[in-house]
């Protein structure tokens, strides 16, 4: 799948999850991708934006990882894998301050 940041003020990017192991970034205004990003080992079932941080991406995947990533940094910032079964994610609401993770 594809989403777009909900809170974005300084970029256009889409994040793209497939098959392949590797997340696409694709910029509206160009047209063209800008960058991958790699650490999952099968495929990505999931791309969700913070929102509340317009930067930060979150996936999940057939490996049974939850990865959490700064789009502007090279590399995951954090991988979750004790899970025993393939992952998707969605970012929760509470009353947590905007960006964290309930």
């Amino acid at each position: 799948g594809a989403c777009m940041s909900p809170c974005a003020t300084t970029h256009t990017l889409i994040a793209c999850g497939s098959e392949d192991p590797r997340i696409r970034l694709c910029d509206l205004r160009t047209g063209g991708f800008t960058h991958t990003l790699m650490g999952h080992q099968d495929t990505v079932l999931t791309t969700v934006w913070s929102p509340g941080e317009e930067f930060v991406l979150a996936s999940g995947s057939v490996d049974c990882t939850v990865r959490l990533w700064d789009v502007r940094r090279a590399g995951c910032l954090m991988a979750l894998n004790q899970h025993a079964e393939r992952v998707s994610v969605n970012w929760g609401r509470s009353n947590s301050s905007p960006g964290t993770i309930p």
